[in-house]
Order: C-alpha cells, then structure tokens, then sequence
C-alpha cells in the first residue's frame, strides 16, 4: 500500500509539473489596433509583425498606389486582419481608386489588391471593396510565395466589385505542388464581373 501510494504521488506531481509547462508555454499574440490607412500600411510591410492579428477600428481604408506594393496589403506570415466582430459593414477596405498596374506583379501575373498566403492567414469581419478594372483579379487573392503548407481563413467577409471576390490560386512555377488549405466561412460576393 505504501508503494502505491507513493507511486500515485509521482504521478500526481508529473501531471502538475506537466501542466504547469504547457501553461507556461501559451504565447500572448501581439495585437495591434489600427485606426487609419497609413497605420494599416505600417503594421502589415513591418516584417517584426509576422504573427500578429491587426484589428481595425470601424472606418473607410482606402488603399493608394504610393505605398508599398504598389499600395496592395500583403500580409506577413502568419498575420490576421480583422475588422469589427459581428459587424463586417463597418470598416471597408478600398482597392477602386488603385490603378491598374497595382495589380501587376512580376514575372507577369494579375492579381489583388489584399494578397495572402505566408503561413496561417485570416481576413475577418471586414468588407472588401475591389477595383473592376479587368488588371485586378480579385478583391483577395492566396498568391503570395510559402514554402510549406498554407493555411487560409476568410470569413464573415464582404468582397464586392471587382472581378472575383476571391481568388485561391497557385500561381506559376512558384505554385507548384503547393498546398493550400482554405477555410470560406459565412461571406457575401456582391457585384463582382466574374464570379
């Protein structure tokens, strides 16, 4: 008896100790909250911000071809975009005023003017407004280089007026034998020429 009590003691002080590390090894995402286009610009081409979930205050955020990228967001690994929860009407993200070579990128494709597709993306509660010129594929495009599986989350979105609302591709050479998992969750296409 005295055995196994001291036996369900190591086990019990394993299961606490283990417990114990795997609390400790939770790490708090950082979270930046934005509340105009040019710190919407800043946080999503700063690379220190791979990883990090860019809230968006409720507002109009209209992209301009002076930026980087030629003003497309192009989101960092691992990055998320959110806009207000619940209500996707609120912040609209607005690629029209882009011109058409915004969303001309070398060798020699079209795409958005949000790109995705470093790592685990996630666009949420927000309403895209694309541009309907026949250069801008979509309003969100999965094309951005990634060596390893890639996993995409869009919902609770509003994708309206460009070609596609969404556009989950594999582009070119650098597209080849890559894997893209894509959540679609609970979005609304309005307007869009193609699909």
């Amino acid at each position: 008896i005295k055995w196994l009590f001291l036996l369900s003691l190591t086990i019990l002080r394993f299961l606490s100790c283990r417990k114990e590390t795997k609390e400790t090894m939770t790490v708090q995402r950082k979270t930046i909250n934005d509340s105009d286009i040019n710190q919407l610009y800043a946080a999503v081409t700063d690379t220190a911000n791979a990883g990090a979930l860019i809230v968006l205050a409720p507002g109009n955020y209209i992209l301009v071809s002076t930026q980087p990228n030629a003003g497309r967001l192009e989101l960092q690994p691992n990055m998320e975009l959110q806009g207000q929860q619940g209500h996707s009407e609120l912040v609209v993200i607005d690629e029209s005023v882009l011109p058409a070579s915004s969303f001309s990128v070398p060798p020699s494709f079209k795409t958005g003017g949000i790109r995705m597709g470093r790592g685990s993306n996630a666009i949420q509660w927000l309403t895209v407004k694309g541009n309907p010129s026949t250069n801008a594929l979509s309003a969100i495009d999965t094309d951005l280089s990634w060596p390893d599986v890639i996993h995409i989350l869009i919902a609770h979105v509003i994708a309206k007026e460009s070609q596609n609302g969404i556009d989950i591709r594999n582009p070119g050479f650098a597209g080849v034998n890559r894997v893209i998992e894509a959540e679609i969750n609970d979005n609304e296409f309005v307007g869009n020429n193609i699909g």
